[in-house]
């Protein structure tokens, strides 16, 4: 087992591999994750843009169905 430098093991870790990160978790999982923090805050802008279209969209239905 190889433990990360600044790694944070909060419990025991029984199986066999590398761990990285805080909390320690798997190392390849933790390069994922490394690899989309980067993009968090573009996704984040995203994200609110289409919760703004679908709620457009949904009282767009509203109007419509309140008027037939």
């Amino acid at each position: 087992m190889i433990i990360g430098s600044q790694s944070g093991v909060a419990h025991d870790i029984t199986s066999k591999g590398v761990f990285s990160g805080t909390p320690a978790i798997p190392h390849r999982e933790w390069l994922k994750a490394q690899s989309i923090f980067a993009k968090l805050p573009e996704m984040r802008k995203m994200l609110l843009e289409l919760e703004k279209r679908v709620k457009e969209i949904e009282n767009s239905n509203i109007k419509m169905q309140n008027s037939k």
